[in-house]
């Protein structure tokens, strides 16, 4: 009897150590979990956004009505000042409004004590894009509104010629190169042309109004220029 308990003690113990080094099932309340997300992607740093403002700069030279006689027909290359308020509802497609004001400077013509040539343009622009992301941006663009033309021939006998409120058309192919997501610097080549279908002739013996066709005004202008898009707004 005197050994009997220390065995007994040490089955009971032996049998413990056992059962503990045994692995436990799980507890009905753990939830085994599956691998962990992926990390999400950065956005691109040349993504597009929703709001642009561009203003824009250009030269070119005018289209005129007459092809001889002062006025047009004696312009030399001129500049223009343009902005472009767009929204881009996706990456390829952009809408907005456009404000444009052209001056052209005549040529020494005998005569002529002082001329020159104008031309404004606010209306409706419509922008295609090529590129959802990325470093390149190029586009088709549309405009559609109204035009005023004036030419202002300063001598003994002509004060000038201006037509008001003339329905216009500008289309242009350019491209951006972005710097970010928020700033693109961009060049365009574009074609303008102003359909009045009268003007006012003005001389020292009063004003008639004449025929668009026969007037010296520069209806339309074939330029090369320059814009810089500052873009606001989520990106898309």
């Amino acid at each position: 009897m005197p050994f009997a308990l220390p065995a007994a003690l040490g089955v009971a113990l032996g049998t413990q150590l056992s059962s503990a080094a045994l692995p436990l099932p799980p507890r009905s309340s753990e939830v085994e979990l599956g691998p962990a997300p992926a990390p999400l992607d950065d956005p691109p740093s040349h993504a597009r956004r929703l709001f642009e403002f561009v203003p824009e700069f250009s030269v070119g030279v005018p289209e005129c009505a007459a092809r001889e006689g002062p006025g047009c027909a004696t312009l030399s290359a001129g500049t223009e000042l343009g902005l472009l308020v767009l929204a881009r509802p996706n990456p390829f497609v952009g809408v907005g409004a456009a404000a444009r004001f052209a001056n052209f400077a005549i040529g020494q013509t005998t005569g002529f004590d002082r001329a020159r040539a104008s031309a404004s343009f606010f209306g409706v622009v419509g922008r295609v894009y090529a590129f959802e992301s990325g470093i390149l941006d190029p586009f088709l663009e549309l405009d559609l509104g109204v035009s005023s033309l004036d030419v202002e021939l300063a001598d003994a006998i002509h004060r000038g010629e201006v037509a008001r409120l003339a329905p216009a058309m500008r289309s242009a192919l350019g491209i951006d190169f972005a710097l970010n997501s928020w700033l693109r610097l961009g060049t365009f080549v574009a074609f303008s042309r102003a359909k009045p279908s009268s003007a006012s002739r003005c001389t020292l013996a009063g004003c008639e109004v004449v025929p668009a066709d026969s007037t010296s005004l520069a209806l339309g202008a074939l330029s090369l220029g320059a814009g810089v898009t500052a873009a606001l707004g989520e990106l898309l």
